[in-house]
């Protein structure tokens, strides 16, 4: 296995190659673990839209706006800094994602724990991780 190290003098950019090779290596696991799971969904980069807003609210407005979005689904955390009324006065419905009640799998170290990654159950059930996932009739390809 090879590393990667970023070197050179302050403002030269390596904060942001090691940034954008981040991205690159997240866009390369997340793709991996859609397509394992046959999720049909495409993953794009903030990058490929054209937003000019600075505030978080409206830049995800310009990008939902230019993807065709109408509808936009978050994590329950981000009820701290939605601007939900801005979104609804932009023609896009907010929707929150709802964590609890997924079914329990066979861990490695009981007792069942909750708080883990997909990769937990990518590693515990193969295959079968499919049928753990809420809206597996709607995300896999046909």
């Amino acid at each position: 296995m090879n590393n990667i190290s970023l070197i050179g003098f302050m403002g030269s950019g390596k904060t942001t190659v090691g940034k954008k090779l981040a991205n690159e290596i997240n866009f390369l696991f997340l793709n991996a673990i859609k397509n394992f799971l046959m999720i049909s969904t495409p993953i794009k980069f903030c990058w490929e839209y054209n937003y000019q807003s600075e505030d978080r609210n409206m830049r995800l407005i310009e990008i939902c706006k230019e993807a065709g979005a109408t509808d936009y689904y978050s994590g329950p955390s981000a009820k701290n800094y939605m601007d939900v009324e801005l979104f609804q006065k932009n023609n896009i419905q907010v929707h929150w994602l709802d964590y609890s009640d997924y079914k329990e799998y066979e861990q490695l170290y009981p007792p069942f724990e909750h708080g883990v990654s997909i990769i937990d159950m990518l590693m515990n059930c193969g295959k079968e991780s499919m049928m753990f996932l809420k809206n597996q009739n709607i995300c896999q390809k046909k």
